[in-house]
């Protein structure tokens, strides 16, 4: 038997929700000694009150304490070591045995200002990843618009459930450059005849690769462009059936007292008040969100520092802001209403607070991937000090350079992760090539011409007789109907088989364009 754990003192949001085993048997003696205990210390036996409900009538209450026992052998170990802010699950919200739990967002804290002081730096992550939303359910269709991908159209366990690691940057062009750079550094093993594509080409927004389990996606700037892509990405990993993902953020930054060219992995971000959260207006009103990067992780890739390396990294708090120029105390905007006294003054007090650059992604970043627990880091590489000036006048190859370093970092991570754990690489070298059986827009339309032609070709077929002119020129070429029973072409998902690609070659023979 089993039943949804029951949310009482101690539980924490991620846990509960979850079904868990219930001995009857074992349960009723629990609660019979309790009792006899209870009396023969003169305490009252804890009982179960009633409270009208919403027709009038009366609803059992279940006892704190019962509730509370009931799942502390799941959430007691957990909570010792964190403190979770979060409020119940809602009735009715869908649960799962494995992988990432659906659960309600709490309305009743979600509109209210978080003190920044209150703020819990507990790890959230240890249980794996939730998507915090009841209406998001794998039966239904979600549309990720701005990938071009969706759970009905494609087979995203297929092509996205081997995945660990979602690296972010800013530029389609970077991004590009890191695919092939990770494709070398982990030394994954393309199948002959394949290419890396962008699998969101068709959005015409944002650039994403996927090389064995790394996906390279481009954010473009700021924080509304990273959250929207955040979204869908962490949908993408629900969807797939992806378990605990690490995301990186790889960018540049102005550092304040560092030499150009020097990489920062963030320990924190704040925003632009010099705060620890990210303030979103939803429905009118002001929400405040934590943003909380994993420091495990931070330090882990600190320490993929190499002495050969011609550029220093440190670590340090990360200011992000909504502009480029003002929010950035910049004097060269198209306006600026500060002098450059108070220009020195703000940034001088930042770098007495501990911020050691300044960006615009990762408060979102950092905010995003903490409430869903997602761990995530932040690295960046400086372009400039700006206790010294406002513009960027390095040459493009030498700003090439140093956008690499961010991107060798992380690289050196996800190499020393797989060697550590050489089973991923293994489940996916090893793992089958099969044909999707769902297509993507563009491809479903193409293999509808094929149809199409087919069903023309039988209908002819069946009209003429066997011995029509009509089915001796159709017999002549080869048959395209094998090409009804899998999805994408070539080009729609990172890997395609050369089988694939003859496949297609012959579909154009045959005049399927």
């Amino acid at each position: 038997m089993s039943k949804p754990c029951k949310k009482g003192k101690g539980c924490l949001e991620d846990i509960c929700g979850k079904k868990y085993p219930v001995d009857d048997s074992a349960g009723q003696k629990s609660s019979q000694s309790d009792s006899n205990g209870a009396k023969k210390n003169g305490a009252p036996t804890p009982q179960s009150s009633t409270r009208p409900n919403s027709n009038g009538g009366p609803t059992k209450v279940a006892d704190s304490s019962s509730s509370k026992s009931s799942c502390s052998n799941i959430c007691s170990s957990t909570n010792k070591s964190s403190t979770s802010t979060q409020a119940p699950i809602s009735a009715g919200v869908p649960t799962s045995t494995s992988g990432p739990t659906a659960i309600a967002p709490d309305l009743s804290t979600s509109t209210s200002k978080v003190p920044a002081s209150g703020i819990s730096t507990s790890d959230i992550g240890s249980e794996g990843f939730r998507i915090r939303n009841p209406n998001i359910s794998r039966d239904k269709e979600d549309i990720l618009y701005h990938l071009a991908l969706g759970n009905k159209s494609h087979d995203l366990v297929e092509m996205f459930g081997d995945i660990k690691f979602v690296c972010l940057g800013g530029t389609p062009h970077r991004m590009e450059r890191f695919a092939y750079f990770i494709l070398h550094e982990i030394g994954f093993k393309m199948q002959p005849g394949t290419m890396l594509q962008d699998i969101s080409i068709h959005s015409h927004r944002y650039a994403l690769f996927k090389v064995g389990p790394v996906i390279a996606v481009s954010h473009g700037m700021g924080m509304p462009s990273i959250s929207i892509l955040l979204h869908e990405l962490i949908k993408l990993m629900y969807h797939a059936g992806v378990q605990d993902p690490i995301f990186f953020r790889m960018g540049t930054c102005g550092g304040l007292g560092l030499e150009p060219g020097t990489v920062v992995v963030s320990t924190e971000t704040l925003n632009g008040l010099l705060e620890p959260v990210h303030i979103v207006p939803i429905l009118g009103k002001r929400v405040d969100r934590p943003a909380i990067l994993n420091q495990e992780l931070a330090q882990e890739v600190i320490s993929m520092k190499d002495p050969s390396d011609n550029f220093a990294i440190v670590n340090g708090k990360t200011m992000c802001t909504d502009d480029f120029y003002e929010g950035q105390g910049r004097l060269d905007g198209a306006f600026c209403h500060f002098t450059e006294e108070d220009k020195f003054q703000f940034l001088k007090m930042a770098k007495q607070k501990g911020v050691t650059n300044i960006e615009m992604e990762s408060l979102a970043l950092a905010a995003i991937t903490h409430h869903v627990g997602i761990k995530s880091a932040v690295v960046c590489v400086t372009l400039l000090d700006r206790l010294t000036g406002d513009q960027i006048n390095q040459s493009k190859k030498t700003l090439e350079e140093w956008q690499d370093r961010p991107m060798v970092i992380v690289g050196r991570y996800i190499k020393k992760y797989l060697k550590e754990n050489g089973d991923i690489m293994n489940k996916i070298e090893n793992k089958p090539k099969q044909r999707r059986s769902i297509a993507c827009p563009d491809c479903v339309s193409l293999r509808k011409a094929t149809k199409d032609s087919d069903e023309s070709m039988k209908s002819t077929t069946s009209s003429a007789g066997s011995g029509s002119d009509s089915e001796s020129s159709h017999s002549s070429t080869p048959s395209s109907s094998s090409s009804q029973t899998y999805g994408c072409l070539p080009g729609c998902s990172i890997i395609v088989s050369s089988e694939d690609y003859l496949q297609r070659v012959l579909d154009e023979s045959n005049g399927v364009d």
